[in-house]
């Protein structure tokens, strides 16, 4: 192969190299302010959730739940704050799943380490208007947690 075709298609490569790696991190920062499947704070924010139903606030009608699990459309965490959208799915004594058919909203802070519900949206069929969604009186909220289709 001739050297100067060769030089040519390395510096294709090379530069071929450089967008993909821009292109990856643009998708990464873009993502990081979701906590990974399986990830401390991910668990921690939907056992926060959890709470709410094992309280029976959310169980009325619904007995022998042993537990809830959420198919999760948004979770979005930043500087002690997070937004969480999911829609749970009971799981009954009897091994049979009961999915719920709405969206449940809640907005969580973490202070000491520790995730608790600030603020129960609850279920809805509707998108929350997102100036219901800021926290009144709250100095730097990070408003890049609230999602896409708040806007």
């Amino acid at each position: 192969m001739d050297t100067t075709l060769t030089s040519f298609l390395s510096r294709q490569l090379g530069l071929l190299v450089v967008v993909l790696g821009l292109v990856c991190a643009s998708i990464h920062a873009e993502d990081n302010l979701t906590p990974a499947t399986g990830s401390a704070d991910r668990t921690a924010i939907c056992n926060a959730v959890r709470v709410l139903y094992r309280n029976g606030h959310y169980l009325e009608g619904q007995p022998n739940t042993e537990r809830v699990v959420f198919v999760i459309h948004t979770l979005r965490v930043k500087s002690g704050w997070a937004f969480f959208s999911a829609t749970p799915t009971l799981i009954l004594s009897s091994g049979k799943q009961k999915h719920l058919e709405t969206t449940h909203t809640v907005m969580l802070r973490q202070l000491k380490g520790k995730w608790t519900v600030f603020k129960d949206h609850g279920h809805h069929g509707d998108v929350i208007p997102r100036d219901e969604l800021i926290p009144a009186g709250v100095d730097r909220f990070p408003l890049e947690i609230l999602p896409d289709w708040q806007e």
